[in-house]
């Protein structure tokens, strides 16, 4: 969003700089987890590169763009098992009543399973459909297909994107470095919802394979629910070595990282996410730094005691 100022010499105006309006979406927690909701403007202080600035807090909410990213290799096919349940949640409690969705599968290669709707029954079917295949997690690969579908969306939408899988990047062409740029350039919040490929195994029921009765039995994943997986426990163990991608970019980008084991679980962790993107507090800041462009970072302070808050980290100026 910008506002154009001009200085008038008689008749003829003359453009003299871009604002540029930031959008800070603010999570404020108090130490049990819970939302504060009762702050005012003057609770809120904001820094960029270590100085205080002014800003607002927006009255008018957003709606909300949300992509799904679900990593649908076979060897998380267990916690698939659990997720492809929860599809039709996503529209109503995630992305809200003004709010839209699009659907990502990723392995080594990212497949974009549903465009953006407004349909909730859309979601769901895109979820039933699920049907792991191939290795990898292309998280970082992701990101950036994510990043190209924003991009088409209005300027005045929020962008979430919610990565469901395992933490760590394994497979992507492009870098760590690559996927922070990328979701600050194009003001994306993720939320990270992860599990371990392990632990799921032990946790599914022999009536959650995917495709049960449906499904041809070539498109079954291959897995035994209950069984001891040495494979899969050594390649968790050797994957520990890595950094942990979708964490990091949601701690990156204000995001948050939730855990799930079980279905009861994840469908709570889906009413989190959903209770804190409609619960934040969206401040706004004005830049007009002119030059090239360059990364601003941002700090969100809230004098009332015992509140935590949550923030995206920074932004690029210079990109007009």
């Amino acid at each position: 969003m910008f506002i154009r100022q001009f200085a008038v010499r008689g008749q003829q105006p003359e453009l003299r700089s871009i604002v540029r309006l930031i959008m800070i979406p603010a999570a404020v927690t108090d130490a049990g987890g819970r939302p504060v909701e009762t702050l005012e403007p003057d609770d809120f202080e904001v820094f960029v590169d270590g100085r205080i600035v002014n800003h607002q807090v927006e009255v008018e909410t957003q709606p909300l763009s949300l992509i799904v990213a679900v990593q649908m290799s076979a060897s998380v096919a267990p916690a698939v098992a659990k997720i492809f349940k929860v599809g039709e949640m996503i529209q109503p409690l995630i992305a809200g009543e003004r709010g839209e969705a699009a659907v990502l599968t990723y392995t080594s290669e990212v497949t974009t399973v549903r465009e953006f709707t407004t349909d909730p029954s859309a979601v769901g079917a895109a979820f039933r459909a699920f049907r792991p295949r191939g290795n990898g997690a292309a998280i970082h690969d992701a990101v950036n297909r994510a990043a190209d579908m924003f991009a088409t969306r209005p300027k005045d939408r929020r962008r979430v994107l919610m990565i469901v899988g395992e933490s760590r990047d394994h497979g992507s062409s492009a870098t760590q470095a690559e996927g922070f740029e990328r979701v600050q350039r194009e003001n994306i919040a993720i939320y990270s919802l992860t599990y371990s490929p392990f632990l799921s195994t032990w946790t599914t029921r022999a009536n959650e394979r995917i495709g049960y009765k449906n499904c041809p039995q070539d498109s079954v994943p291959a897995y035994q629910p209950g069984a001891m997986d040495l494979g899969a426990l050594f390649t968790e163990m050797a994957k520990l070595r890595g950094k942990a991608s979708a964490p990091a970019l949601a701690q990156f980008t204000g995001g948050e990282v939730l855990e799930f084991l079980k279905q009861g679980a994840l469908e709570k962790v889906v009413y989190r996410t959903g209770e804190d993107l409609h619960s934040q507090y969206l401040l706004s800041i004005q830049d007009s730094t002119p030059g090239q462009a360059r990364y601003r970072a941002i700090q969100v302070r809230v004098k009332r005691p015992g509140c935590l808050v949550r923030a995206r980290a920074g932004y690029w100026c210079g990109l007009e």
